[in-house]
């Protein structure tokens, strides 16, 4: 046994004071008594009160000397020299991915046992060495950088979590050499190996210990789950389970449609296979949820229970039908080509208008017969039942944006704007002006009947307005206000960590997202055409929802699956087949020495000591109890 800090012996010079107190206190006891006649003890007071008298054995001396003694060893913090993983400054990986979250030892997750491991690597770093802990997950998480002090270690690593995403081991090593990688003797990693090929640490010349942890290959999930809608068609369900083991499997899968129970099945997957499943769902909905669960003569284990459930929504196209009414204008072509998410079909309008569009626009025609939809019209030269048109104006100049705050004006500059005429419109009490010039307006908007109606009283090919930048972001916001596109437009689903993009209308300003497992929810201001939104850590179904003020003005729900081939294999990768370029990787046999601290064991020792030592005290300063002799009752003659 040795001892880091010797110096703390000299605190058996305690033990002094503690005998010289026993040796001239007063050895008195208060005792209550009925009467003092008689008492002779009291005759012996001077004997007693009289110091410097002999030290006699006491118990309460001995355990007093015994609390010293332990703690004097807990101050000189005595320590073993134990086999130990490395010394000197370490740099500590601890993988924290989603397959870290099997259960294959014993029930316990990977992760626990990765703890477990580190914190005896914490128990035996030799004074004066440091380490830095990083988890390794989605994000990479620096637990504590540099540290000498076993307990802000040991705390750190306490709270550490597994997440449910892929690990990015680049950024991991990449922040692992900005914290000290340079001067640091050993890189440790604990996890079950799952690196990407090719990760490197050319140029460090790192030396590498891995600690490999994990028994078991034996996985069973759900790799796919996504909804089909097509033409004429009842929407279909895609599902693909895969046994990444090495038995066949035997499962059950359910399905859940709107949060009700749709279909179940039980399905056998050979090892090292997948299972394709299709089928129909219900004409309406909006959510799935799929889930797998061992069936009652399951042969196999299934270790990993992330992948074993997965989300999807219905698959409706995020696009926008416009139907384009002319007999040829390249300016408002090129213009919806460019669009995002807007489908656009052109027609002379000779053969009738066909239905079932969101937006029609009309250049330079007026159909008999409106349709059914939003409309916009460009250069109209008759009345309809919602406007009249008058005779044309050639009072074109001072172009002015009436309403610059409108969010279908918005980054709209037209103060360069040339213009050649335009016709007169009235009978339009239901629009907002929204352009003028000296003459007049020449952008009109609103809602009348339902449905929502533009227009543009003159015809482009007689302006700039097509050469002028304001005219793309026009059009793009008119087709906004008249169809918003969708605020998202994921294929089928995102994975766990992804970073989400957000493409909110004109008019919202808050994006309010209630994540899955009653988490709370998450409001992010609009101050942009685009927002991120990257707290994608758990898998189910967010529901996201776009405000304008306290108005709820659309919603969305989106998935968020597992889907990695990488965390659903969870077969450790043993210590002889680790690779890491441009390292050098030493083995189980070539350990260290460390030094395994105990100080702890002797001042909870102490505490004991000084617990039977208060008992012991309290029972003697207790007054003993005289028995009192009950008078013998005569007996009767």
């Amino acid at each position: 046994m040795n001892f880091l800090t010797p110096l703390g012996f000299l605190g058996a010079l305690m033990a002094i004071p503690i005998i010289l107190l026993y040796m001239l206190r007063l050895r008195r006891r208060e005792v209550t008594i009925s009467s003092t006649f008689l008492w002779k003890q009291v005759l012996q007071d001077a004997e007693a009160n009289t110091p410097w008298q002999k030290l006699r054995r006491n118990i309460l001396l001995l355990l007093q000397l015994l609390i010293l003694l332990l703690l004097i060893f807990a101050l000189a913090r005595p320590y073993l020299t134990v086999p130990t993983v490395s010394t000197g400054q370490i740099t500590l990986l601890i993988d924290a991915s989603a397959s870290m979250t099997a259960t294959d030892i014993n029930g316990i997750s990977r992760f626990e046992i990765a703890k477990r491991l580190a914190g005896n690597i914490i128990n035996t770093l030799p004074e004066g060495d440091t380490m830095t802990i990083i988890r390794v997950a989605q994000i990479p998480d620096v637990l504590i950088a540099t540290s000498a002090d076993h307990n802000l270690l040991r705390n750190a690593l306490q709270d550490a979590q597994p997440s449910f995403a892929e690990a990015d081991w680049d950024a991991s090593l990449s922040l692992a050499a900005v914290k000290g990688m340079a001067i640091t003797q050993t890189l440790v990693i604990i996890g079950d190996g799952g690196l990407p090929e090719n990760i490197s640490l050319e140029g460090l010349g790192a030396t590498v210990r891995y600690l490999p942890v994990g028994d078991s290959s034996e996985n069973v999930g759900i790799s796919a789950l996504a909804t089909r809608r097509l033409v004429n068609t009842a929407p279909e369900l895609f599902a693909q389970i895969t046994n990444y083991g090495t038995v066949e499997a035997r499962m059950v899968l359910t399905v859940w449609v709107d949060d009700e129970r749709f279909t179940s099945r039980t399905v056998q997957i050979p090892p090292q296979s997948n299972l394709p499943i299709i089928a129909a769902l219900p004409d309406e909905f909006v959510t799935v949820y799929a889930t797998l669960s061992q069936s009652v003569n399951a042969i196999t284990a299934d270790y990993l229970a992330v992948d074993n459930n997965a989300y999807a929504v219905s698959g409706a196209s995020a696009s926008r039908r416009v139907l384009l009414v002319t007999t040829g204008n390249l300016y408002i072509e090129q213009v919806l080509r460019s669009l995002p998410n807007v489908e656009t079909v052109r027609t002379d309008g000779a053969s009738g208008i066909p239905s079932d569009y969101d937006v029609y626009i009309f250049d330079n025609i007026v159909p008999e017969v409106l349709p059914q939809g939003d409309l916009f019209f460009i250069n109209p030269s008759i009345n309809t039942r919602y406007f009249s048109v008058g005779a044309y104006n050639d009072q074109t100049r001072q172009p002015n944006v009436l309403l610059p705050n409108d969010p279908r004006l918005r980054f709209v500059e037209m103060s360069q704007f040339n213009l050649l005429r335009f016709r007169e419109i009235t009978n339009v009490s239901w629009a907002t002006p929204l352009l003028a010039v000296d003459g007049g307006a020449v952008l009109y908007a609103g809602e009348t009947d339902g449905r929502q109606i533009a227009i543009l009283p003159f015809d482009l090919r007689e302006s700039d307005l097509p050469l002028q930048i304001s005219y793309p972001i026009l059009m793009a916001n008119l087709l906004e206000w008249f169809t918003p596109r969708a605020a998202l437009t994921l294929i089928d689903s995102a994975q766990v960590g992804d970073v989400i993009p957000i493409t909110p209308p004109l008019s919202a300003d808050t994006i309010r997202i209630t994540p899955p497992n009653n988490a709370p929810q998450i409001s992010l201001p609009v101050t942009s055409g685009t927002v991120v939104f990257a707290d994608t850590a758990s898998t189910g179904i967010y529901r996201l929802e776009l405000l304008e003020g306290n108005d709820v003005i659309g919603e969305q729900p989106f998935a968020v699956n597992l889907f990695s081939r990488q965390e659903s294999i969870i077969a450790p990768i043993p210590l002889e087949n680790f690779q890491l370029l441009g390292t050098t990787l030493l083995t189980e046999e070539q350990e260290e020495i460390g030094q395994q601290e105990f100080w702890g064991l002797f001042a909870l020792l102490a505490v004991l000591v000084l617990l039977i030592e208060w008992f012991t005290y309290h029972q003697r300063m207790k007054a003993p109890r005289i028995p009192i002799k009950q008078p013998k009752k005569a007996k009767l003659a």
